[in-house]
């Protein structure tokens, strides 16, 4: 889902995007939803607050275009947690399209404010995601995940069997994999596959596969 209700804890105010729902109820809890823009600069996170929608769907595919103000910062230490609405320093925008196996997202800069050194692109759902695999790596399941830990092999991937759903994606060249996980009502509920570019990034694409829990 493209229009999920509203995101919980700290990040409740942000601009999400793809949610999984089950029997129409949001899985994503706190996390900011599949393929999110975040510009890193010295004096912090650059998050988006507003972003529209543009429906693209073809009798085939649900296909949305969403465009993403990078206008709310915060979120990090140097901010000390908290978000608060900025200027925006730029657009990112990302499309969206939906089959039964999964997502396809394709991430362009439209333009971003000069001086950032990071762009981080954010697949989060809720901590109910507490089971994690990637290629080279054991196993993981809950308090095991860490909060931020580099991911090497070629893919990764969250389940849920609380959900019923379990989603991977792959690594990207030039963009390092990281994964992570945080419970700790009420301010955190999420479990993410994130990708990390440099700032010479101008755009990605990746697919996430989404099947049943094994």
């Amino acid at each position: 889902c493209i229009e999920g209700s509203f995101g919980e804890g700290k990040t409740a105010q942000l601009a999400r995007g793809i949610v999984i729902e089950v029997s129409g109820i949001d899985s994503a809890g706190e996390g900011m939803g599949f393929g999110v823009p975040v510009v890193q600069y010295s004096d912090g996170l650059v998050y988006s607050r507003t972003a529209t929608n543009r429906d693209l769907s073809t009798a085939t595919s649900a296909v949305w275009e969403r465009t993403y103000q990078m206008d709310e910062m915060g979120g990090d230490k140097i901010n000390g947690y908290k978000f608060v609405p900025v200027a925006s320093r730029g657009v990112v925008t990302v499309t969206y399209t939906v089959d039964p196996t999964g997502v396809s997202i394709s991430v362009s800069k439209v333009w971003l404010a000069p001086g950032y050194s990071a762009v981080h692109i954010l697949n989060e759902q809720s901590a109910a995601f507490n089971d994690l695999a990637a290629e080279g790596s054991p196993t993981l399941l809950d308090g095991a995940i860490g909060r931020w830990q580099a991911v090497d092999g070629s893919w990764a991937r969250f389940q849920s069997k609380s959900v019923g759903v379990q989603w991977s994606l792959p690594s990207i060249a030039g963009a390092q994999l990281f994964s992570g996980r945080e419970l700790s009502p009420p301010d955190l509920n999420w479990a993410g596959l994130d990708y990390a570019f440099g700032p010479s990034f101008t755009g990605t694409t990746y697919v996430i596969n989404i099947q049943k829990a094994r």
